[in-house]
């Protein structure tokens, strides 16, 4: 092997590292749900969690899951957010610190749609800005998209995204943001008139710097907001 391939190589190795230990800190707190307050039901008893129109937080594997990938992805908790026409829920947590501007984060959750849902959502987004999040808010946020719908065989899919803060980014919350709501909720068989609900559970949050620049791609893919260089 020449010196110049022993050079690549090595600047390769030493990207990993860096990387490796950039990504070691999760500004996401109570990530995956483990900290609760004894016998909690509601998503705001696992601190400092919150949510928008009340979704719901498990602690083991329903009794009527029968799926293979019944449960938590991460540990045993979890929680469930409930989509119908005209209600939507969200939720939404303080970061443990400010995004620094121009700098690369890599954010990812795992989505796992429920054995009972009667529908599916076009999209399934993350909002991280300066300011929490409030109910009918129009933000620009990184979605998971199918114009089929979201739906990966009741299979825990990992949604992930390499983006670039603007500075100063301090909450996360996660839910759908579509402006056209009503439209963006699929039914599984078209003649159901009632009873429409798609439903999925959360789990697994991460949101870590990146130790490495990306190179940008064209303006046009750009949205307003973020930044999107990687969808993984």
């Amino acid at each position: 092997m020449n010196q110049v391939k022993i050079k690549f190589v090595l600047l390769v190795l030493t990207l990993l590292a860096l990387n490796s230990r950039g990504s070691s800190q999760n500004y996401v707190p109570n990530w995956s749900f483990e900290q609760y307050m004894r016998n909690g039901a509601l998503i705001r008893h696992a601190k400092p969690w919150q949510s928008i129109e009340e979704g719901d937080f498990y602690h083991e594997r329903l009794k009527g899951d029968t799926s293979q990938f019944a449960g938590a992805f991460e540990g045993t908790s979890y929680i469930g957010l409930r989509f119908r026409k005209k209600h939507r829920e969200y939720i939404q947590v303080k970061l443990t610190d400010v995004l620094v501007k121009d700098r690369f984060y890599k954010l990812s959750f795992y989505w796992r749609k429920a054995y009972w849902s009667t529908a599916k959502l076009g999209h399934l987004g993350v909002y991280v800005g300066t300011k929490a999040y409030r109910k009918n808010q129009r933000v620009i946020a990184l979605d998971t998209a199918d114009d089929f719908g979201l739906d990966g065989a009741q299979a825990w899919i990992k949604s992930s995204f390499i983006v670039q803060s603007k500075g100063r980014e301090r909450y996360l919350c996660i839910g759908n943001f579509s402006e056209n709501f009503r439209k963006d909720i699929i039914k599984d068989h078209a003649l159901r008139m009632f009873g429409v609900e798609a439903y999925y559970f959360i789990d697994a949050i991460r949101l870590e710097p990146l130790a490495y620049s990306i190179p940008p791609i064209s303006p046009e893919t750009r949205p307003h907001h973020y930044k999107i260089y990687v969808d993984i």
